[in-house]
């Protein structure tokens, strides 16, 4: 993708009363944009480059206009054009030309408004980096005024994407993608919650959560990434599997236990699965 834009400079030269300037080529943020271009018309009055095409040596006459032509293309393959009109003396007190570039930031949150961390995210079709542990990424020397396609992964999954456009007064951004909590609600045949219920969320035969419910017959699933998956609810020699598509948010599951009978062994074996299911927290953090 190449997005252009111009900023023009016209010169007419008498090649007496010259003088040498050296004219640097900066961002938003004065720092050089190595691999700049620059023309002046006609040529001839074009000195030299140096340095890496971010400094450039001109012979200008002292009481004319110029016209300059600057181009440079970002790793995005974005491409800003400027040209700027202006006199010898002017160009020497200024000694650089400020292009339309500037560092960017993109923050990921999920749909509860967390920070992503570790998302995979593309700008323009590159790959720009992966989000830090606040979520976001940062991305350097980026042409303003475009519009950009940006996309986002986890684990491989896309996940998310949007249309961003940069400015002077916006170099920032925030992408909410498809990651979210799952709720699962276990009952009996009677609508009882079934507590210490073992509930996994399987894709392609792996468990990737796992979680007991509580004593409401609930187990939260966080952080799940969008996709389809398989849950499986298990309590003793109960067993039910039920899909989950993507997007969907909240389940409920019935394992056909018609009554909560011996009530003290399950509150026994309730307690024990409580207390794994905190050591296990514990252990994580």
């Amino acid at each position: 993708m190449k997005t252009k834009i111009l900023v023009k400079l016209i010169l007419y030269i008498d090649m007496g009363n010259t003088e040498e300037i050296i004219l640097a080529v900066v961002d938003r943020q004065n720092r050089l944009l190595s691999g700049a271009c620059l023309n002046i018309e006609p040529r001839l009055w074009v000195s030299k480059r140096i340095g890496h095409g971010s400094l450039f040596t001109l012979k200008l006459s002292r009481d004319k206009i110029y016209d300059l032509i600057l181009e440079w293309t970002s790793p995005l393959g974005t491409t800003v054009r400027s040209l700027v009109r202006d006199k010898l003396e002017r160009l020497r007190s200024e000694d650089r030309i400020t292009l339309p570039v500037d560092d960017v930031s993109i923050k990921v949150i999920d749909f509860e408004g967390r920070p992503v961390v570790g998302a995979v995210v593309k700008l323009g079709g590159r790959i720009i980096g992966s989000t830090d542990g606040q979520g976001v990424v940062m991305v350097e020397q980026v042409p303003l005024d475009y519009d950009y396609t940006a996309t986002v992964a986890k684990d491989g999954e896309e996940v998310g994407f949007d249309r961003l456009r940069f400015t002077s007064s916006r170099t920032s951004a925030t992408i909410q993608v498809g990651i979210y909590d799952v709720t699962v609600s276990v009952r009996g045949a009677a609508g009882q919650p079934i507590p210490g219920t073992q509930v996994e969320l399987i894709k392609d035969g792996v468990t990737i959560r796992s979680a007991a419910t509580d004593l409401s017959g609930t187990a939260l699933l966080p952080k799940v990434i969008g996709a389809d998956y398989e849950i499986r609810a298990t309590y003793g020699s109960y067993r039910t599997e039920t899909r989950l598509p993507k997007g969907v948010r909240s389940l409920d599951v019935s394992l056909g236990i018609k009554q909560p009978s011996k009530t003290k062994p399950i509150l026994v074996e309730l307690f024990f699965r409580l207390v794994i299911t905190l050591v296990e927290k514990l252990i994580r953090l």
